[in-house]
């Protein structure tokens, strides 16, 4: 029995279930390569050629992604304690001055995860948006300048390009 033949039913070979479970419980790829022995290279390969390991990776990724969204969201809107130092110490809290283990904390939230969030599930209402105008002078269109700089006796660039260049000979050429 090789490791690298399908002997599930679900297509994947044992190796290569051994990597997903890997990765399921690690959520990176470098350590799921490490435990299971697996290099980058096998993993990237499997993704080009086998249909089943690229389905089954593409679920545990949903998981993983289900799994940050919820950290992302805990941080935007419920917020997390962050410890309060003084000096690099943690500061005690005053209400429980006999106890040594209770310090302040401070709910912290994220601004900016919380607009990426509201960008994300409603892009209709949140999303960013840019406009970019280009005009002439007086609000014209831009080619009438270029034009304006043709007629005022500027020339055409092109004949610049294609003018034939005059070098100077001499003696040693003659």
């Amino acid at each position: 029995m090789k490791l690298d033949e399908p002997l599930r039913d679900d297509g994947l070979t044992q190796e290569q279930y051994g990597f997903l479970q890997f990765y399921a419980a690690f959520k990176f790829i470098r350590r799921a390569c490490k435990h299971s022995g697996i290099d980058r290279a096998t993993h990237n390969r499997w993704l080009q050629t086998s249909d089943a390991y690229k389905e089954a990776y593409k679920l545990i990724n949903d998981d993983l992604n289900d799994l940050l969204e919820q950290a992302a969201m805990k941080r935007a809107v419920l917020g997390v304690n962050d410890l309060q130092l003084y000096k690099g110490k943690p500061i005690r809290d005053p209400n429980y001055p006999n106890d040594p283990t209770k310090f302040l904390y401070k709910k912290v939230y994220s601004d900016s995860l919380l607009a990426k969030l509201l960008e994300a599930n409603n892009p209709d209402k949140f999303k960013t948006r840019t406009a970019t105008e280009i005009s002439g002078p007086g609000g014209g269109p831009v080619f009438n300048v270029i034009e304006e700089a043709y007629d005022g006796g500027l020339g055409d660039p092109a004949d610049e390009i294609t003018a034939p260049v005059e070098t100077e000979s001499s003696d040693e050429d003659a």
